[in-house]
């Protein structure tokens, strides 16, 4: 299981572990702005915020397992086993496989505001055990299915 801390005296820290016995090729990289960025169930981004965090590349694919873009956004991908729900594909919406999820959040978002490429999500309030403090006017949704 991973595990994730903040910590806030003025701007906000974040760490996380990564519990796992083995490497998987893990490393910092960058993302910059106008990397083509494609997504498994259509669309894709050519343009967003650049992306900087640890990640696995798969034939040229960042697999991140946490990462900051560069409007000061941050996300870490934790393992809790037993605890996701992946959804069909569905039409009209844009579906994000699971491990698209960082970069195509942190290309497109400032602030955990609503996407505005995300209209007609499902959306809930997290669970508190999930989540960590988040700064002063950050607004919390967790999406539940694929946008």
């Amino acid at each position: 299981m991973c595990t994730a801390i903040t910590y806030q005296p003025r701007e906000l820290y974040m760490g996380r572990s990564l519990d796992y016995e083995a490497s998987y090729g893990e490393e910092i990289v960058m993302l910059p702005r106008r990397f083509p960025l494609r997504f498994r169930h259509g669309g894709g981004s050519e343009q967003g915020y650049a992306i900087l965090g640890t990640a696995h590349v798969a034939d040229g694919y960042p697999l991140y397992y946490d990462a900051v873009n560069e409007k000061g956004l941050g996300i870490a991908g934790l393992n809790f086993v037993g605890n996701a729900h992946y959804a069909a594909p569905q039409d009209g919406r844009q579906n994000v496989a699971q491990f698209e999820f960082i970069p195509w959040l942190l290309r497109q978002c400032a602030t955990l505001a609503p996407p505005p490429s995300c209209t007609g999500c499902s959306r809930t309030r997290p669970a508190p055990s999930r989540w960590s403090r988040l700064p002063r006017g950050c607004r919390s949704t967790k999406i539940l299915s694929a946008c």
